[in-house]
């Protein structure tokens, strides 16, 4: 029998011990992140990674997201689901709740499986990676498993050195769809490359650059929330971003000018109406919609100013 590919780096029911093993490396959920896949940069992003692996920043608190809650509550349910649809079994291939892969040719690739199954009983094992989707989400899965977890498989057959991998999912709360996934050998080079060099910044602290991501953006607003009364000396290259950013504002002022125009020609035109019909069966619609009274909660803001020279 060969070796396997990876070693079993956690087994444990102890979440702080599980996600102290998850800082060892990269684990599959958050390649995507390394990667800038869109659908993941909102959340995640080199910048904010690396802040996380060296405790500049907390994981994700994901202990009261109700969505999370369920897709844990349902794992075992849709698998089994997948197992009876499918006649395929599936191994859970772990003796407690938590568990971290860790490939032995690649020391920063991690993985936790959700189950391991097979074509038939007494054939080779692939990961099986179960998800529970919220139905506003049906058309991501319309040619099978979406580009952010796609990643995630591809990972975790590096980390296992398998030839493939199945999603399944329960859509909606009331729909099965599962999904073989191939090895991409192109993707896999891709996550080793950026993986490695992602993971040697961590070993060796030296930061991401900042990138467009939503995620980076609330990061460096957590890391510098309130500025220490300090002054600093920019470098000259800044001066190309502070040129690019200005002009930008510009643009977006001068975007935001001609939407608001067009918008008021189209809702002078509706006036009270609620819907508005054309020829071609295109409708606008300007509907009341109640707001709740609220109140913003108290905070600390940063707005970046730029005061030219008075020379």
């Amino acid at each position: 029998m060969s070796a396997l590919a990876y070693e079993v780096v956690c087994d444990t029911d102890d979440e702080r011990e599980w996600l102290a093993a998850r800082n060892q490396g990269v684990g599959a959920s958050e390649i995507g992140g390394v990667l800038g896949v869109p659908s993941i940069s909102s959340r995640l992003s080199p910048l904010k990674l690396y802040c996380q692996k060296l405790g500049k920043l907390p994981p994700d608190d994901l202990s009261e997201v109700e969505a999370i809650d369920w897709g844990h509550t349902m794992e075992p349910v849709i698998a089994a689901k997948y197992a009876q649809r499918t006649g395929r079994p599936i191994v859970t291939g772990r003796q407690h709740r938590y568990q971290v892969l860790r490939s032995k040719e690649h020391p920063w690739a991690l993985c936790s499986l959700d189950y391991w199954t097979a074509d038939s009983d007494g054939a080779p094992l692939h990961p099986l990676e179960i998800k529970n989707v919220n139905a506003y989400l049906a058309e991501d899965w319309l040619d099978g498993t979406p580009e952010y977890f796609y990643a995630q498989l591809q990972q975790q057959m590096l980390v296992t050195d398998k030839e493939r991998a199945t999603s399944a999912c329960c859509l909606g709360g009331n729909r099965l769809l599962w999904c073989d996934v191939e090895r991409d050998e192109t993707l896999i080079r891709k996550i080793i490359y950026h993986g490695e060099r992602f993971w040697e910044r961590v070993r060796t602290g030296q930061m991401p650059d900042p990138d467009e991501s939503q995620a980076t953006r609330e990061v460096l607003h957590k890391l510098f929330a309130v500025d220490d009364g300090s002054s600093v000396e920019l470098p000259a290259a800044l001066l190309d971003n502070v040129a690019a950013w200005r002009a930008a504002k510009v643009q977006a002022k001068a975007l935001e000018t001609e939407i608001t125009r067009h918008e008021n020609a189209i809702k002078a035109t509706l006036g009270s109406a609620q819907l508005g019909h054309f020829a071609t069966g295109d409708v606008i619609s300007w509907k009341t919609q109640n707001v709740r009274e609220h109140v913003v909660k108290a905070g600390t803001k940063r707005p970046l100013l730029y005061h030219p020279s008075k020379d």
